[in-house]
């Protein structure tokens, strides 16, 4: 019980603040190293105000205050124009938008060097993370290396073939915490009585942050062919990719893969003749020793035989 108890409420601090807000992404990269941006993002006031209202009620911890500040801030126009122009992008439009209870912006750019774009991206992130305090192994996800979140060209197997990566593996970072802390791990460990229980305060969320109403949309197109995909599909024209996620669709199977994005978002193409865009060598994490690993799943197996009963094993 305690076990399934403290995955919800981990999980839950993955959804609740995402839960207010629509995002619309639409990249388009050309082989000449160029590109477009066009970016729209807004959040559901009427939520942030009553989760502010119930964080100060419970005691008002910094933290709780200070993320919701940040996803303000998310949506504040100024802020992201900044950011974008910081990361080399030409701002072609932007409006701050403020409709049906939905308040955030809209803005359009042009790419003049995409490698430049995806290297000062990966610094902002970096620099984001940083100032946010956070640390590798500390929170949900491994920040250590929090510039990798950003959009990215690799290198593959085959030469005249090149990969795009649009958001990292999830699962990655995740892991990174152990399984002793990793909400999907207990997820996995859980019996149907739990999960039956788990699935029934999700429903609850979703109808007390408006989970149902979170949206996310990421269009990307693409330079040349596309050979093969992870986590996202053709566009109609075939010459991109779409990743979409919805709150709706959120349950039991969906948490497990983190709404698509355990094992990451991305897409290999055929490199052009003629691309000016540079591909990098994948960074290759560094494997945890075997005993050390073994060590760890006797571990793991021995916690659950003795003081976790009601899983799989128990």
């Amino acid at each position: 019980m305690l076990r399934i108890l403290l995955a919800t409420f981990a999980v839950a601090s993955l959804l609740v603040l995402p839960s207010c807000m629509k995002m619309e992404m639409k990249n388009n990269f050309n082989a000449d190293n160029t590109g477009t941006i066009s970016m729209k993002m807004s959040i559901k006031t009427e939520v942030i105000d009553n989760i502010r209202a119930m964080t100060e009620s419970a005691g008002g911890e910094e933290g709780a205050r200070e993320s919701l500040d940040k996803v303000t801030e998310a949506t504040d126009e100024k802020a992201n124009v900044e950011k974008m122009k910081n990361s080399g992008v030409e701002i072609i439009s932007s409006k701050t938008v403020d409709k049906d209870g939905w308040k955030g912006f809209e803005i359009e750019g042009k790419i003049a060097d995409v490698n430049a774009y995806c290297e000062k991206s990966a610094k902002i992130m970096e620099l984001e993370a940083a100032s946010a305090g956070s640390e590798g192994g500390r929170g949900p996800m491994d920040t250590s290396d929090f510039g990798e979140m950003a959009l990215s060209f690799f290198k593959t197997a085959d030469p005249a073939v090149g990969s795009m990566q649009i958001i990292p593996p999830m699962g990655d970072r995740m892991s990174a915490m152990g399984g002793a802390d990793n909400p999907l791990a207990r997820l996995d460990e859980a019996s149907e009585e739990e999960l039956q229980m788990f699935e029934g305060m999700m429903e609850m969320m979703k109808g007390q942050f408006a989970l149902d109403q979170m949206s996310m949309s990421m269009v990307i197109g693409v330079p040349g062919d596309i050979v093969a995909m992870k986590g996202c599909t053709k566009t109609e024209d075939s010459k991109g990719v779409i990743f979409n996620m919805k709150g709706g669709d959120i349950n039991i199977a969906s948490i497990k893969t983190m709404m698509g994005l355990k094992e990451g978002v991305s897409v290999d193409f055929k490199i052009p003749a003629d691309c000016k865009i540079t591909f990098k060598e994948r960074p290759k994490k560094d494997a945890p020793a075997p005993a050390k690993e073994e060590k760890k799943k006797e571990e793991k197996k021995g916690g659950l035989k003795i003081g976790e009963g009601g899983g799989k094993d128990g």
